[in-house]
């Protein structure tokens, strides 16, 4: 009876073993990760370049480093390999006409409200929903902008808002 039950028991150990090391192995493919970033960032394949793919450990989770180029703005996204989930995404447009911003005047800018309500309609969030909402003014490449940030639950949102223009400059989405 001992027997029985100890080999009984040795199997269902290896049992769980191998089925913890498949499901350890069906991890996403680069060519997968890489998918799931243009997908999100609604770029088609064919316009994306310098396309460049790393896989990395951090944080004890396999990810892939995902970076690529469209129309002068940079893209970066980090996709947790096992899962296909994006854990961090950002864009920074690095093309800009500075010539605007030299002629910049102080009653122009559209103030730190608007700059926060703009980066709230882009994450499509209301104030509310959100926590340690803060937003400030400085000179950055030549330029005056908003830096916004905020939490919904365990995500940060950060975003840098151009002060003259409202446009979103760069914007960056962290899961904690």
């Amino acid at each position: 009876m001992k027997k029985s039950t100890i080999i009984t028991s040795l199997s269902f150990a290896a049992a769980l073993l191998v089925m913890g090391t498949s499901t350890a192995l069906a991890e996403i493919s680069p060519d997968q990760a890489k998918e799931i970033a243009l997908k999100h960032a609604g770029v088609n394949p064919n316009e994306a370049t310098m396309l460049k793919i790393e896989k990395d450990f951090d944080d004890g989770i396999t990810e892939y480093e995902i970076e690529f180029w469209k129309n002068g703005t940079e893209y970066d996204y980090t996709i947790n390999a096992d899962t296909g989930k994006i854990i961090k995404n950002k864009q920074e447009m690095k093309h800009r006409n500075n010539a605007m911003h030299n002629q910049q005047n102080q009653n122009q800018y559209i103030g730190e409200q608007k700059a926060a309500d703009i980066a709230l309609k882009h994450a499509n969030l209301t104030e509310k929903q959100t926590r340690r909402l803060h937003c400030t003014q400085k000179f950055d490449d030549g330029r005056q902008i908003y830096d916004v940030k905020f939490w919904k639950e365990y995500t940060e949102y950060e975003y840098e808002i151009d002060a003259l223009t409202g446009e979103i400059i760069e914007f960056e989405i962290d899961e904690k």
